[in-house]
């Protein structure tokens, strides 16, 4: 994982902002019920399920951006910073958050 794949969910996510929409508002939930911590994994797992189980699965998730679904929520929501478990995929001082909401968007080198 790196910035080339935080600008592919950038791209990913402004063209379909409703996915992170039901992901926050399903994390939301969750935490309503309880919840200290949950995969991100499985609460993409259930999205694609409601998704298919309703005939409306004419998108598709992609599993790499997982981990920027539970970052934004994170950075979203300061108060639950650590619900998801994360692996260092972005430098330290990168905000995700600020990334998706600016007109910037990093050079890819393609070798």
């Amino acid at each position: 994982m790196s910035l080339e794949w935080a600008t592919n969910f950038k791209t990913y996510h402004k063209n379909n902002p409703h996915i992170y929409d039901t992901f926050e508002s399903i994390t939301l939930e969750l935490i309503g019920l309880g919840r200290t911590q949950f995969a991100v994994r499985n609460i993409l797992g259930k999205m694609r399920w409601d998704m298919a189980i309703s005939g409306n699965d004419e998108y598709k998730i992609n599993e790499n951006y997982s981990a920027y679904y539970g970052r934004l929520f994170e950075e979203k929501h300061p108060s639950y910073e650590g619900f998801f478990r994360k692996k260092s995929i972005l430098p330290d001082d990168f905000s995700l958050l600020d990334y998706v909401n600016s007109d910037i968007y990093f050079e890819i080198e393609m070798t």
